[in-house]
């Protein structure tokens, strides 16, 4: 049964999603539209002590000031009306075309920090400019059919072909899939730990640091996808090596975001599902997302490294202010750490999860997605759904050999349902990272950012 979401404003479910950087209804939506298009000013006669009955909101002073406090950014009103624009070949002036004058090689799109952390290791580089993690341990992928310079994500190379095969056959769902697994031989573990070397190639952590890493927002996301360096430089990602940072998250979030954002695309990379789906609800699927995923991936490295406050990519320890946030932007790093020790970490050390569990929790938390898809495109995603479900009941089984089969299955649901606290963290850093694109926050009003949190496919 799909998840039903509830406007932040009224509590009503009908067309409830992210509009203007709020969980809103329709209705709400709409209102807000207006008052902000047309500049009306209203005013309370109960001096703001209005109440809700039934759903509804006859002041609609107060209405509008629910709306602000939901989240929902006036400023993002006139981005929206240029989104007909953006979905054509040629983006808006508001972002301004650097195709002409980009060279081959990702330039840098902000200040790189003076003191960003170069992480020193005692091993060899096996970093190089067109290096790709996963071709070297996927090779059941056919990488080599896809371009092998710079193309981590292979599945949106223009010449490939869908395989339409698997969408008329019950090959991915449930028992069956299992099944085919053992007559393989593999085992639910094997597979399991596969899916978790996946994170460690992707975090490049026994790799050297570049010298002089370039960073660059100013590409499309298709771009990105297809030539994933044009994005920025594979760096180790950092986890155990925090520095530590207790304020002015600002300076750095660009570098951070970039690379997170980077460490999100090579793993996608490894999701074969993905080779079903039809472009739009590709681009669609991976932009909404990227916010859930890179969250999970940084509480996750906090937990395992037993941290405190928040480990965010590129080498930096978030730790809560011993006063109050710097600024706001610092307030709301505050918040997402607080939620994420309370709500998600607790749960990881209450069931003790492993690097395996995780893997799989992961996944099945991407392909639990709040965005609309085609009637194809959503069946391969609940049959993808559904055969690492079995994957994960299946990898408990054989780990857990004393559990009854009810305490196995209460495992698996406990470790499923943390996606729920992932998704709500998902739409708030989503909502924020909104409100940033429309002031141009820490320079992040890029064509990359656009293309995550506000284009429609």
């Amino acid at each position: 049964m799909d998840s039903i979401y509830f406007c932040t404003v009224c509590s009503s479910a009908k067309g409830t999603s992210l509009y203007y950087g709020g969980l809103v209804c329709g209705g709400c939506k709409v209102f807000f539209l207006r008052t902000v298009r047309n500049q009306y000013e209203y005013k309370c006669k109960n001096k703001g002590n209005c109440s809700i009955k039934d759903g509804f909101i006859k002041c609609r002073a107060c209405r509008f000031a629910l709306c602000l406090k939901s989240n929902m950014n006036p400023s993002t009103v006139g981005i929206s009306r240029e989104t007909k624009c953006l979905t054509k070949d040629e983006l808006p002036d508001l972002l301004d075309d650097l195709d002409a004058d980009r060279n081959d090689q990702a330039t840098c799109s902000f200040m790189i920090p003076e003191d960003f952390p170069v992480i020193e290791t005692d091993e060899k580089s096996t970093v190089s400019a067109n290096h790709n993690p996963l071709k070297r341990n996927w090779k059941d992928r056919g990488v080599e059919e896809f371009d092998r310079r710079r193309a981590v994500v292979p599945y949106l190379n223009k010449s490939f072909k869908r395989n339409t095969e698997l969408l008329s056959t019950s090959y991915l769902i449930g028992k069956s899939f299992i099944e085919e697994l053992k007559k393989s031989g593999l085992s639910a573990t094997l597979m399991a730990k596969r899916l978790s070397q996946l994170e460690s190639f992707c975090d490049l952590e026994h790799s050297m640091a570049p010298i002089n890493p370039s960073f660059n927002l100013d590409v499309s996301l298709e771009a990105a996808i297809r030539d994933p360096l044009a994005l920025c430089t594979r760096t180790p990602m950092g986890w155990a090596h925090g520095r530590m940072v207790c304020d002015g998250m600002m300076d750095i979030i660009s570098v951070i975001y970039t690379r997170i954002a980077l460490h999100y695309l090579d793993w996608v990379s490894a999701l074969h599902e993905l080779q079903e789906l039809d472009e739009r609800d590709k681009f669609s699927l991976v932009s909404s997302q990227l916010c859930q995923i890179e969250l999970s991936t940084m509480v996750y490295n906090t937990y395992k490294e037993g941290k405190d406050g928040l480990l965010f990519a590129s080498g930096f320890h978030f730790l809560p202010p011993k006063g109050k946030p710097k600024d706001e932007f610092d307030g709301f790093i505050l918040a997402l750490s607080v939620y994420m020790q309370t709500e998600v970490i607790s749960k990881f050390k209450e069931l003790q999860i492993n690097a395996e569990e995780y893997a799989l929790m992961k996944i099945i938390g991407f392909f639990t997605p709040i965005v609309l898809l085609s009637e194809s495109g959503a069946t391969v995603i609940q049959r993808a759904r559904l055969k690492y479900e079995q994957l994960l009941l299946e990898y408990i089984k054989e780990t857990y050999p004393t559990l009854s089969e009810g305490e196995r299955q209460r495992r698996m649901y406990k470790i499923v349902a943390i996606n729920r606290n992932l998704l709500h963290l998902g739409i708030m850093d989503n909502s924020y990272i909104t409100k940033m694109f429309s002031l141009n926050m820490a320079n992040l009003q890029k064509r990359f950012t656009y293309d995550m949190h506000l284009k429609k496919y």
